[in-house]
């Protein structure tokens, strides 16, 4: 099983439960990719321009906030990176999964 929030989460109000509601969804071996824009690395870079951020935001999130949420919702994080894009900008990576043990196929 996998499930994507792809650059969903910054637009709730409520991340942690967005992310929380995904675990009934996953098996045990289940992974949760989430991707979100780098607010951090958006503000060094002025992205006033960034269509990225001309939508409603709740959220803003870098690494260490994003994974903060990951955790607080309940999930293990196997990998966190932050990935430049072909726009220039910066998106955070997360890949985390239900269990501190995930089983091989």
């Amino acid at each position: 099983d996998l499930i994507t929030l792809n650059r969903v989460s910054e637009h709730t109000d409520d991340p942690v439960h967005l992310i929380s509601s995904c675990k009934s969804n996953l098996k045990d071996n289940g992974l949760l990719y989430i991707e979100a824009p780098d607010a951090v690395t958006a503000l060094v870079n002025n992205a006033k321009n960034r269509e990225t951020f001309c939508s409603p935001h709740y959220m803003l999130f870098d690494p260490l906030t994003l994974s903060m949420v990951v955790k607080k919702s309940g999930f293990y994080i196997l990998e966190i990176q932050r990935v430049l894009e072909p726009s220039g900008g910066f998106s955070i990576n997360v890949l985390c999964c239900k269990s501190t043990v995930i089983n091989k196929f």
